[in-house]
């Protein structure tokens, strides 16, 4: 072979060995590692339509355990009767507690309870909040009576009917209290009188 046959075999194989080699003023990408993402928490549950029965039950049972802890503490402070007074201490320290698992539960079917009062409940506070003495205790007890029957019903609804198996839950749980309330409820009205 040629001398400069040789030589330019030889400068052609040393151009295109260094354009390959990477030398060339161009930018080259790199690879790198994106480690996979993170796995993440189930998603938080869909809101409850406004007008589900769920949504209902949670917006009058929050509405009438606020209540019950309102009326509970007039009745310790009002109240002529010790059976009322020690009957009205129950019903909050009761009523609190199961408010306080409601919300809970609530919150975490990404449910908020509607903040408007029952007009029951509201005439029913503003009578009691004239109402004294042995007056007091019997329109209470009275109350009592009526408004633990309506609120069995609503929780053995939901125990029924309900959608979201927790609210369900607390509603079956509930219930033994409820109905304790009641039976003392109608126990100090029947030893009233009444």
């Amino acid at each position: 072979m040629p001398r400069s046959a040789w030589l330019t075999l030889t400068s052609v194989a040393l151009i295109t060995l260094t354009a390959c080699s990477g030398t060339s003023s161009q930018p080259t990408a790199t690879a790198q590692y994106t480690p996979p993402p993170a796995p993440s928490a189930p998603p938080p549950p869909e809101p409850a339509p406004p007008s589900s029965p769920d949504q209902q039950f949670v917006d009058q049972a929050a509405a009438g355990g606020m209540a019950e802890v309102e009326l509970g503490r007039m009745a310790r402070e009002k109240a002529a009767n010790r059976g009322v007074k020690a009957f009205g201490a129950r019903m909050v320290a009761d009523h609190t507690r199961v408010n306080n698992r409601l919300m809970a539960v609530a919150k975490r079917a990404n449910m908020t309870p509607s903040p408007a009062p029952d007009p029951q409940q509201q005439s029913m506070r503003d009578q009691l909040a004239s109402a004294s003495g042995p007056d007091f205790d019997k329109q209470y007890i009275d109350g009592q009576v009526s408004m633990h029957q309506q609120t069995i019903q609503l929780f053995e609804g939901e125990v029924q009917g309900g959608q979201d198996p927790r609210l369900r839950r607390l509603a079956r749980e509930t219930l033994p209290t409820l109905r304790a309330h009641l039976r003392q409820a109608e126990a100090i009205a029947k030893r009233m009188g009444g």
